[in-house]
């Protein structure tokens, strides 16, 4: 009965913990969010060049700390069992959107090259789920794969994803 008692506490304080977590990261979203839409407006209008040149640095630590606050809620989403869902998802739809999205970014455009089958490949998986992850592999390739060289995102018609790029590999024990 103690360990039961103990175990239960154990429960509430994770669960607390977790959803602080989500609520800190969703919370950050709406002043980030303005300070950067302020930002990039400063940079519109000054002329001075070195303001200019100031602002974007900020509008890039911004755009940084909304990524990170993003990926917070999303691992709270994950741990705290939210993202999890009994229905099947087309993976390929879902990869070439999430691809889709990043080449928007100018410095991503040109560098990921996808190879997804012509149909749909279904899985027993969340969407919104599978679109996390499929974004963290190719954002960690761009990140820790060698300086514009290209990524490679490729989905069997077995559902089986890819995500290769050029550069070393990871240390053992850092893996």
């Amino acid at each position: 009965e103690a360990i039961n008692r103990l175990l239960e506490r154990l429960r509430h304080a994770l669960e607390a913990e977790r959803s602080f977590t989500a609520h800190a990261a969703h919370e950050l979203r709406t002043p980030v969010a303005a300070a950067l839409a302020q930002t990039q407006r400063l940079v519109a209008e000054t002329s001075d060049v070195a303001a200019r040149e100031r602002g974007r640095q900020i509008e890039t630590a911004l755009q940084r700390l909304a990524r990170l606050s993003e990926k917070i809620l999303q691992l709270a989403r994950a741990e705290g069992g939210q993202l999890r869902g009994g229905g099947t998802a087309d993976t390929a739809l879902v990869v070439r959107m999430v691809v889709d999205e990043l080449r928007r970014r100018p410095d991503v455009a040109a560098r990921v090259a996808v190879d997804l089958p012509a149909g749909p490949v279904a899985a027993a998986v969340d969407a919104e789920a599978y679109a996390i992850v499929v974004r963290n592999l190719v954002e960690n390739a761009l990140v820790h794969g060698a300086a514009q060289a290209p990524i490679g995102v490729h989905l069997s018609t077995g559902g089986v994803l890819t995500v290769t790029s050029k550069g070393p590999p990871v240390p053992p024990e850092t893996l």
